[in-house]
């Protein structure tokens, strides 16, 4: 599994957590949470990030639907930009998901829950209309509006796809540990394929949510650059969507 956090450091830095300077950082890298590399060591062909590290302790975090590494750091990309394409890579990855279980419907209800009283340290610099501030109607409704038109589908001739397969595209793309896909999978692997009418509650942004939880509780100030984790609290505001599937 690899980790939820990538941090690239420079050679003073790397020399200092090696010499017990930062134990709490050294306990998560050895707990598999966090990976610390040197910058030197990086290369494009290597690291599979959303943009090049800029040398001054950058920090990534997994998107495990497509797993790339983010950057919430000193080269983190514009706040809604990085929400929406977590939004839309999920999206993707759940409508593959039931299209290969041979859905032939896949229909986007409505919101069932947004969230946004769940606080924990962290911030990036700005406001964000989904990440430190709260919820905001009309950046929820254009989020709602993306997930439709990416979740959408209508094939009536749809025909499932061999279990081992789904369940291999389940794996990699981050959804092994979902509850509710694994009960299909399972009716599917029983049944060579799932009949009649479910729905599926999907959450957005829950891993983002769960990767400034554990950057912000690294207890070394000098990690965090401008994202100041340590002192700013900030808002996550999950969305969760109900899904109709007629198999």
């Amino acid at each position: 599994m690899k980790p939820q956090i990538l941090i690239f450091v420079d050679d003073d830095f790397q020399y200092g957590l090696e010499q017990g300077m930062y134990p709490d950082l050294a306990n998560k890298t050895k707990f598999g949470t966090v990976q610390v590399e040197n910058l030197s060591s990086y290369k494009e062909s290597l690291w599979n990030v959303n943009t090049p590290p800029s040398g001054d302790k950058d920090i990534y975090f997994l998107n495990p639907y497509t797993e790339q590494y983010l950057a919430i750091g000193s080269v983190a990309e514009d706040n809604d930009s990085l929400t929406m394409k977590l939004v839309m890579d999920k999206s993707s990855v759940i409508k593959e998901v039931f299209v290969k279980m041979g859905a032939k419907r896949i229909t986007l209800v409505d919101t069932i829950k947004d969230n946004d009283k769940s606080e924990t340290h962290g911030g990036f610099s700005g406001g964000n209309n989904v990440i430190g501030g709260g919820g905001n109607m009309e950046y929820n409704k254009e989020l709602s509006v993306e997930i439709n038109n990416i979740i959408k589908s209508h094939d009536p001739e749809r025909e499932p796809k061999p279990y081992e397969e789904v369940k291999q595209y389940v794996i990699d793309h981050g959804l092994g540990d979902d509850g509710q896909i694994k009960s299909l999978l399972d009716r599917l692997k029983s049944d060579g394929r799932i009949s009649g009418t479910e729905e599926y509650d999907c959450t957005f942004l829950s891993e983002l949510k769960s990767s400034l939880k554990i950057a912000a509780h690294i207890e070394t100030p000098s990690i965090h650059g401008s994202a100041d984790f340590g002192n700013t609290h900030s808002h996550i505001h999950e969305i969760t969507k109900k899904i109709t599937l007629e198999f």
